[in-house]
């Protein structure tokens, strides 16, 4: 947030990086479930996010995935979190 608050530099970061999810998160203020909500409708095919932040819309629009999505989309956070929480025990050097 440093480019935000600050005036620095516009952070250079790809989906790919891990922090990347939670540059698409609202401040600490009390519309901030709305603002999650509102971020998850601009970028439906963020399982994640939609999942995470707009259940109704996901389930809306999962009732219309084929089988092979559905199936995807059921693997996909739990193949995401051991990829991540590997990535985390050797980022900070934990067994």
């Amino acid at each position: 947030m440093t480019w935000a608050e600050n005036d620095g530099a516009w952070p250079r970061m790809s989906s790919d990086d891990p922090a990347f999810f939670y540059t698409l998160r609202a401040g600490d203020h009390k519309d901030a479930d709305l603002v999650h909500m509102l971020l998850a409708d601009l970028s439906p095919k963020d399982i994640r996010q939609l999942f995470i932040c707009h259940k109704p819309l996901f389930y809306r629009k999962s009732a219309g995935w084929s089988k092979a999505t559905q199936d995807y989309v059921v693997d996909f956070p739990s193949t995401e979190y051991q990829i991540n929480k590997m990535g985390a025990l050797e980022r900070w050097d934990m067994p």
